[in-house]
């Protein structure tokens, strides 16, 4: 079982929750709300992924705590819109996926319509089953564009983790 620890409030936690459930062919990924209350219950969990979707001001005081988990994560996927200090990475080795509307983001929106959003793989990203994604647009129907950041994640998050919930699946799938 992989776990991926998320940073956002706790209902976007719950909406990808919702989306990766019904996409998890083999329900071997454990979503874990990764907040200001659970930090320390959860700083000796091996994260196999974290992804950082809201801003991580409400974790400053629990910055150890926050390095720890990253530090024991193999993946990195974050919110490339919001910054992050830099000194929360100082020598941790980790591949990063960064996700979000600025150009020189690995995933971002090429198009946003009110009904579908393209996405394009920008870079070559080697995956948990160290396959080769190479870069791409994928047109995904959307049902509200004000979540572009969680469809942005849980894009990432699917290419990924390919072979468990898989990538053929989200040109059909509606998001929200």
């Amino acid at each position: 079982m992989s776990f991926v620890g998320i940073i956002a409030c706790e209902k976007q936690v719950n909406e990808i929750k919702k989306v990766l459930s019904r996409q998890d062919k083999e329900k071997d990924i454990q979503i874990i709300a990764i907040n200001s209350k659970s930090i320390e219950n959860i700083v000796n969990i091996k994260f196999e992924t974290i992804v950082i979707i809201d801003s991580i001001d409400k974790l400053y005081d629990k910055i150890e705590c926050l390095r720890k988990i990253i530090s024991n994560a193999e993946y990195l996927i974050i919110n490339s819109d919001f910054s992050l200090e830099s000194e929360i990475l100082n020598d941790i080795e980790i591949k990063i996926i960064t996700y979000g509307l600025k150009q020189k983001s690995t995933i971002t929106a090429s198009s946003i319509q009110e009904e579908s959003i393209i996405i394009c793989t920008q870079r070559k990203i080697r995956n948990i089953q160290d396959e080769i994604i190479e870069p791409k647009e994928t047109k995904i129907n959307i049902q509200h564009n004000k979540k572009i950041y969680e469809i942005l994640a849980i894009y990432s998050i699917i290419i990924l983790y390919n072979d468990r919930i898989g990538v053929d699946v989200l040109e059909n799938f509606n998001f929200f």
